[in-house]
């Protein structure tokens, strides 16, 4: 890419967060061959990135946001973000304390499902559901055999005749 000719235009205002003049602009991303449409990106300018961003900023804790397309992936390939927060204070209670940054763990949910079968179950269909927001509920069919996760399709495409198997978290 030509670094010297990319143009990063945000005005730096969100309306809909509960913190609409706060930025959160990508900083150091790797590897950087593969992220650098990322670079500087406002994560909060977002509205899943910015829902987790609200709720960590308000709340102090840990956040997640919903199901994303990243930049980087040509074909949907669902994945999230974790965000957790930089406190100004390591030794105080969190009530008293201010987020003075984060810290990003982007993952693909096709990573988190890989090796976490035991040896006694051969496969099973995954559905991931995301409600993360209540006007588009987003979910995704996986396959897992093994180690090997598929990402069948959007929707929830299992057989319904196991729906009596069905196991919520």
């Amino acid at each position: 890419p030509d670094w010297h000719h990319v143009v990063v235009d945000d005005p730096g205002y969100s309306p809909e967060s509960r913190y609409p003049y706060h930025m959160v602009p990508v900083w150091q991303i790797y590897p950087t061959a593969q992220n650098w449409k990322a670079v500087m990106f406002n994560l909060h300018s977002e509205m899943h990135r910015q829902h987790a961003l609200d709720d960590m900023l308000q709340y102090k804790v840990a956040t997640i946001t919903g199901l994303l397309h990243l930049v980087q992936h040509v074909e949907m390939n669902p994945s999230s973000i974790l965000f957790y927060p930089v406190l100004s204070q390591f030794h105080e209670s969190r009530l008293f304390q201010e987020v003075v940054g984060s810290i990003s763990i982007v993952f693909t949910w096709a990573d988190i499902f890989r090796s976490v079968l035991p040896g006694y179950i051969k496969g099973l269909i995954v559905v991931l559901e995301s409600v993360a927001d209540e006007v588009n509920p987003q979910s995704f069919t996986y396959s897992i055999w093994g180690e090997q996760v598929t990402l069948l399709g959007e929707g929830d495409l299992h057989d319904p005749r196991f729906d009596s198997y069905e196991h919520q978290v």
